[in-house]
């Protein structure tokens, strides 16, 4: 998703025999394969050199979170193995999780340092010099929580859609959303669906309000001249089945809608729960 350093990997051994818990310092490169080996009951860290924003595994048999620039991997069940993607605002970063073994021999730790792309050669002088841009850390895309102006309806018996943040940058908008199930039938949700609203007509003001989701009955009374269906990136998607009661998250990147002068309205859209003829969230960009 992002252009990747290159460069030589480094391995740190820690030991006190001859296989031992390792903390590992690699290089970014965009088309290797780190593999990564784990324990029951034991966290693996892998810490990258700038925030992330999203990450995906190929099964739930590993716990996945993350925090700032850190990723925290424990396995949940033996004998699994699977991949995991991990994105940046730069970078994507590439895992095979080996099935959990021994201790002696699990990946405590392993660290990716960010390195400065080098220095471009100098224009000749006759050439005009291109405006300078932020330094790379002042580009890091930010975690914006979004605002629930007005109290969502009851969730009780239906399925809901709520954006609770959102990350932007160099094109790309992240949302961070969560799909909660409280109906008495299991559902399958997919990732949302989500159209750029044009010619939009409000009985309130939507100036001002950027970073919010509206309520339902607010929703509802919005006037739509026409919609544009945005592109979706590589993300997290939600749980493929979410029990009565349960709740998944999931992260979706969309490429980034054009400026403009009012505010940018966003419908997301979900199948049916089967007892309602939708399941959608408006947010205000």
């Amino acid at each position: 998703m992002r252009h990747f350093l290159t460069g030589v990997v480094i391995l740190i051994s820690m030991a006190t025999a001859a296989r031992a818990q390792k903390i590992e310092t690699e290089a970014p490169i965009r088309d290797r394969i780190v593999h990564v080996h784990t324990a029951l009951n034991h966290l693996t860290v892998i810490e990258v050199g700038e925030p992330v924003l999203s990450v995906a595994a190929g099964s739930s048999a590993f716990k996945i979170e993350w925090r700032d620039n850190k990723v925290f991997v424990e396995p949940t069940a033996p004998n699994v193995s699977t991949n995991l993607f991990i994105w940046t605002a730069s970078s994507r970063f590439n895992y095979e999780l080996s099935p959990a073994g021994a201790v002696e021999g699990m990946d405590f730790a392993i660290d990716h340092p960010w390195s400065a792309p080098a220095p471009k050669t100098a224009k000749p002088a006759t050439e005009a010099e291109p405006p300078k841009t932020s330094s790379h850390i002042d580009s890091m895309v930010q975690d914006k929580m979004v605002r629930h102006e007005r109290e969502l309806p009851s969730s009780d018996g239906r399925v809901t859609l709520r954006i609770d943040d959102l990350f932007e940058d160099k094109g790309v908008v992240f949302v961070r959303y969560e799909i909660r199930n409280t109906t008495h039938t299991a559902y399958s949700p997919k990732a949302p669906k989500v159209f750029l609203l044009a010619g939009v007509r409000s009985p309130l003001s939507l100036v001002g309000r950027e970073g919010s989701q509206l309520s339902e009955g607010e929703a509802h009374k919005l006037r739509i001249g026409s919609r544009i269906a945005l592109e979706t990136v590589a993300a997290k998607p939600p749980a493929k089945t979410l029990a009565p009661g349960d709740s998944s998250v999931g992260v979706l990147g969309l490429t980034q809608p054009e400026s403009s002068s009012e505010p940018r309205v966003l419908r997301f859209e979900l199948p049916s729960d089967g007892g309602h003829s939708e399941v959608t969230a408006i947010l205000v960009l």
